[in-house]
């Protein structure tokens, strides 16, 4: 009977041993959880602060993730360092007289991209330059490939979805910067990358030249639209892209012309081409100038009556797929209206992923990929995107 009654006492003593051992090490584990986030909080987390053979598996995968965060916040202060060197440098070439030329007419520190895109989405750049001329494009191309720095090129920001935490570097834009159209005769006309093509457009026609008609109310600049090939309604800049001059990435100048562009459905020489697109010349025939205007006016009718052009989106999300229309498959998949986050397929024209309020490049993405699944499932196409991802 004795011998029953050590054995339960010291089965109770067991337990109550376990049970403040547990107590004792679940206070370990949260004092060391609290310690480690306090240090992350001051500033002070360190990889060597914890020993990894005392830690829980809870604890090491805090500890990891907190080191991979510290380095991480190192690394962005070390790309601010960098870019604060930059901009040094850049400020100080602009003032020597080691050149004449001003190489920027606005130089924007932590632009947010969202403001120079279409689908109003987008974190900050660390820098965007736009070049007042040709030879300004040219001189700040050398400075950076000098430096290793491979620049983004953004036209209008019309077919382009930003990264919700922008881009760490600098990012050429043309828009309002290389401008101006020219008439050359024969013809022929001139416009430079950052021109829109709705004023290109309207230019021709108050030329009397026919054959850009479909590009009234593209809503982009030239050079994206000569870089995708950009079309509508039947027409596309194959058929009128006589010539385009480039600058390659270490500022020399090139031009294609002909079936050197390369131009296919929606892409063209110039996307595989590391350069960026100066000017083109565009081949039009004479015409009537009031019928130009009427066919301008009649395209322009057709987007307001089918086209979400009163929310922000980037056009057109997906390409037309060989024999099919994408927003005809999407909607045969019931996938209009449907949304993921702020990011929604337009009601008004289901090839089109509209920003309805708030929406992140995250949402687009998501929604993307659902749109390819599902139209997948239903008709076999797989869809591919329009929109150029950054």
């Amino acid at each position: 009977m004795i011998g029953y009654f050590v054995i339960i006492l010291l089965a109770a003593g067991s337990v109550l041993a376990a049970a403040l051992f547990f107590r004792h090490r679940q206070k370990q584990v949260m004092d060391g959880l609290s310690d480690m986030l306090e240090a992350a909080i001051n500033g002070t987390f360190s990889e060597t602060t914890f020993d990894e053979s005392r830690q829980s598996s809870l604890e090491n995968r805090l500890a990891q993730y907190l080191a991979a965060s510290e380095l991480s916040v190192r690394s962005i202060d070390a790309e601010r360092e960098k870019i604060k060197e930059l901009i040094a440098d850049i400020s100080h070439q602009t003032r020597t007289p080691l050149s004449n030329i001003l190489l920027y007419t606005e130089l924007l520190e932590e632009e947010p991209l969202a403001r120079h895109t279409s689908f109003r989405i987008g974190g900050p750049a660390a820098i965007i330059a736009q070049p007042a001329t040709v030879e300004a494009l040219s001189e700040l191309l050398k400075f950076l490939a000098a430096r290793g720095i491979s620049p983004r090129i953004l036209g209008a920001g019309t077919n382009v979805l930003a990264p919700d935490e922008g881009l760490r570097g600098v990012v050429i834009c043309t828009k309002d910067a290389l401008t101006g159209l020219r008439d050359l005769g024969d013809g022929k006309i001139e416009a430079f990358a950052g021109e829109t093509l709705s004023k290109t457009a309207v230019f021709a026609r108050n030329l009397s030249l026919t054959g850009l008609e479909f590009a009234h109310g593209i809503p982009g600049t030239v050079g994206g639209g000569i870089y995708m090939n950009a079309g509508a309604y039947g027409g596309e800049m194959k058929q009128v892209a006589a010539q385009t001059t480039v600058l390659t990435m270490d500022g020399e100048t090139r031009v294609f012309a002909g079936e050197a562009q390369g131009f296919t459905y929606r892409t063209s020489a110039f996307e595989s081409f590391p350069a960026i697109i100066v000017k083109t010349v565009f081949q039009l025939a004479p015409g009537s100038k009031e019928e130009i205007s009427a066919r301008m006016q009649e395209l322009m009718d057709k987007r307001r009556a089918s086209q979400p052009l009163e929310l922000p989106s980037a056009g057109s999300t997906f390409k037309r797929p060989e024999g099919a229309y994408a927003g005809a498959l999407i909607q045969g998949a019931n996938l209009k209206g449907i949304s993921v986050g702020g990011a929604c397929v337009s009601e008004k024209h289901a090839g089109f992923i509209v920003n309805a309020g708030g929406a992140t490049a995250r949402d687009v993405k998501a929604l993307i990929e659902l749109v390819q699944k599902k139209v997948f499932e239903t008709s076999g196409y797989s869809l591919q995107p329009e929109v150029r991802i950054w």
